[in-house]
């Protein structure tokens, strides 16, 4: 029983910490020319499971909060004078919203929310005011009622930040890279943008990537010992149980 429990209990003391033959580093990302741009506001959308902060004004030389290692941001631009009667919170349902959309753009989502539409949630479902007949039921339910209507929020956020031609939606995807290899001799990485312009003018964000380094940091050594420490506690119960008997 105690060599099941040391099977058991590894993998999840390590699973969301590190990977093996990977170290955990620092990442910051940040724009660092906003200054150069007084005339815009930025904003980034947090889009991904345990998104803490769904949208934020973006301060310059700050680092992104992207969160969970499945996240990304999209940063957006919109002018001073417009942002001001801006709601960065949709103020219509998802329902409203979605019959907004042409048939490409519905398309483009359905593609993109394959994951959604097709394999958890039919588009439908999502489209009724009230998709489940027992969210007042306890238990199992109302877990399953609440994700459906967080999908519906984010969703909706989604094409009223996209599809809204006052906002400029100037960089897609940038992602948390907490983790590298073992053999990296980096032990942070630092993504500074820089805002520019296209050929026709659109404001667009350049990467420049940074690698810092120094000695292991503290929270990479950290990964290492707890795993090392748990497999020696349940050791020492396996063995101390064995003499008793």
């Amino acid at each position: 029983m105690s060599l099941l429990l040391v099977f058991l209990v590894l993998p999840l003391v390590s699973a969301d910490i590190i990977m093996p033959g990977t170290k955990s580093i620092s990442h910051c990302a940040k724009i660092t020319n906003m200054d150069n741009y007084p005339d815009y506001v930025f904003f980034y959308h947090n889009v991904g499971p345990m998104a803490d902060k769904i949208t934020e004004i973006i301060v310059q030389d700050q680092c992104l909060e992207i969160g969970y290692k499945f996240n990304s941001l999209n940063i957006y631009a919109i002018e001073e004078d417009k942002y001001s009667s801006f709601s960065i919170v949709p103020e219509k349902s998802f329902a409203e919203l979605w019959d907004t959309l042409s048939e490409i753009e519905k398309g483009e989502m359905k593609i993109k929310h394959e994951n959604i539409f097709e394999h958890n949630y039919d588009i439908d479902l999502l489209l009724g005011e009230n998709p489940y007949d027992d969210c007042d039921k306890p238990q199992g339910y109302q877990s399953t009622c609440r994700q459906v209507e967080e999908i519906k929020q984010n969703l909706a956020t989604e094409i009223h930040l996209n599809y809204n031609a006052e906002l400029k939606l100037i960089y897609e995807g940038i992602r948390p890279e907490n983790y590298a290899h073992v053999s990296d001799s980096y032990v942070g990485i630092e993504d500074n943008y820089e805002i520019g312009t296209n050929e026709l003018g659109d404001l667009i964000l350049t990467q420049n990537r940074e690698y810092i380094y120094g000695p292991e940091s503290v929270f990479g050594i950290v990964n290492y010992i707890i795993p090392i420490i748990c497999l020696i506690i349940i050791i020492f119960i396996f063995i101390k149980r064995r003499n008793k008997k």
